[in-house]
């Protein structure tokens, strides 16, 4: 009999919820014993800081991205998990059956509908929904929640969330829905057996104030929006100097106070920044800071007061336009013969996704490619048959690299770029792997190459874990270095070469 796959979790982190829910969606979380941990127990709901907020909303935007087909939202605040915790630990012992359904049902009202899992007002109609009553809590159920709590906190896990642990073997963070089925199986699966992930974009909402306050302007855009909470001016700044798209700003204005007409002026005359709309968010209405914050670029002033519908209208409007401006500019970005991105998106989006990366200590990955004797094709078969070659090759990298995540872009002549988001160098190679044999497949022929009858490429693919020592300059210097060994080696080929390939 196989030993038991733990998985130690916390009820109120969002990467504990998603691989929760991924387990759930592959039939796999009866497989798994969940030991619930306390890697937070000072939080408390009620007062939780504008601080906490901002990092509570970092964690989740960083989950939305990694779990994309997950429900998840940002409540507004992060609940203390001991009460729940217990009564799944209580509700164990009486049903393990039930006790799962409980587990799901608390981690779905935190996560999916922003109840605050900590209030005894909450957990106990859910208790009755999984089929409890208020269990009592003994003094066993606390000593074992303190005994798991310890052994994760002296294990060798780095004090990180979620865990899936099967001694000797251990896997730390949220990982993929088809790692989590090999760990859990202690087999390999075939990704068709493995529910498939379908990425959501979103726009990107930033509120600079307080979660709570301004909770009936966030809580209507979360199935549209990932939604930023800044704790101060200087984290806006910060954010406003990255690449990172975003689609509308609320500012509250209690929190900037006679900063706030400097800080419109400042964004609404940013060149990257002047389409992005600006909303004043006040407690009382003051004709005068009205006037002056839309002479200072402000888009509207709305009030906490205002009713959630017409909070909601005008946010949905102010994001609609934002998007339709963008895809405007993005006309602009496209390369006009292969009709994919061009060398300037691409700047654009590999400095967005460096800082991205940066930030979620994820690895970033990009693939070099090179059509093989282009100059040979274009001297025998002429220009214009060179410009369809290079039309047709574009347009099949690009239907081959399957998430909106990744990008194929033009980098210059017969060069294509692409970048591959959050991934390590193995993740990459299969799919530079996939590239190379979706262009050999298209079988045209190339009657001056010496590599093949038909046109083919060659691939040098790179990964690196952004830090402050490292740049994205080094990243596409070894990837060239890699193109350069595969034209070397032979053509036709990656490098390095994919595993077990």
């Amino acid at each position: 009999m196989s030993q038991t796959v733990i998985a130690y979790g916390d009820i109120n982190c969002p990467f504990c919820y998603a691989l929760h829910e991924r387990c759930i969606s592959l039939g796999l979380n009866h497989q798994i014993e969940w030991h619930f941990i306390e890697h937070a127990p000072s939080v408390n709901f009620a007062n939780f800081s504008i601080e906490e907020q901002s990092e509570l909303a970092d964690e989740v935007y960083t989950a939305r991205l990694r779990a994309p087909e997950i429900v998840l939202n940002l409540p507004p605040a992060r609940p203390n998990s001991h009460l729940a915790s217990l009564y799944i630990i209580a509700t164990r012992n009486i049903d393990p059956g039930k006790s799962k359904t409980l587990q799901t049902l608390i981690y779905q009202a935190l996560w999916q509908h922003g109840q605050d899992v900590s209030s005894p007002d909450i957990l106990e109609p859910l208790l009755l929904q999984a089929g409890f009553e208020t269990p009592p809590i003994t003094d066993t159920d606390k000593q074992q929640l303190n005994i798991w709590t310890q052994d994760w906190s002296e294990g060798s896990f780095e004090r990180r969330i979620p865990v899936l642990s099967q001694q000797p073997r251990q896997s730390l963070g949220l990982i993929e829905s088809l790692d989590i089925a090999k760990f859990i199986a202690g087999k390999v699966l075939t990704e068709e057996q493995v529910t498939a992930c379908e990425y959501k974009q979103r726009y990107m909402v930033v509120l600079l104030g307080d979660a709570k306050d301004c909770w009936h302007f966030i809580k209507p855009m979360q199935a549209l929006a990932n939604v930023r909470v800044l704790a101060g001016i200087g984290p806006l700044r910060e954010l406003l100097a990255e690449p990172e798209t975003i689609d509308l700003i609320l500012l509250q204005r209690k929190q900037v106070k006679k900063e706030i007409y400097h800080l419109c002026n400042t964004i609404s005359h940013d060149e990257h920044r002047s389409h992005t709309p600006i909303i004043v968010i006040d407690e009382e209405y003051d004709s005068g800071v009205e006037l002056a914050v839309i002479q200072q670029g402000a888009h509207d002033y709305l009030l906490t007061s205002n009713s959630s519908d017409l909070i909601d209208a005008k946010c949905k409007n102010y994001l609609k336009h934002k998007r339709s401006t963008d895809l405007l500019e993005k006309a602009a970005r496209i390369d006009g013969l292969t009709q994919i991105y061009n060398r300037r998106e691409f700047d654009r989006i590999i400095e967005m996704e460096w800082g991205r990366a940066f930030r979620a200590k994820q690895s970033l990955s990009i693939i070099l490619i090179d059509i093989d004797h282009f100059k040979r094709y274009n001297d025998f078969y002429g220009h214009l048959s060179g410009d369809g070659c290079l039309r047709l090759i574009a347009q099949t990298l690009n239907q081959q690299v399957q998430r909106l995540t990744d990008i194929v872009a033009r980098f210059g002549g017969e060069e294509f770029i692409v970048i591959v988001s959050e991934s390590e160098l193995d993740g990459s190679c299969a799919v530079a792997q996939r590239l190379i044999n979706s262009i050999e497949d298209l079988q045209i022929p190339h009657a001056k190459s010496s590599t093949s009858d038909f046109v083919t490429i060659s691939a040098g693919a790179a990964s690196i874990m952004p830090n402050s020592t490292n740049s994205i300059q080094q990243l596409i210097k070894q990837a060239d270095q890699n193109l350069y060994l595969a034209k070397a080696n032979g053509r036709n080929r990656l490098e390095p070469p994919l595993a077990n390939s």
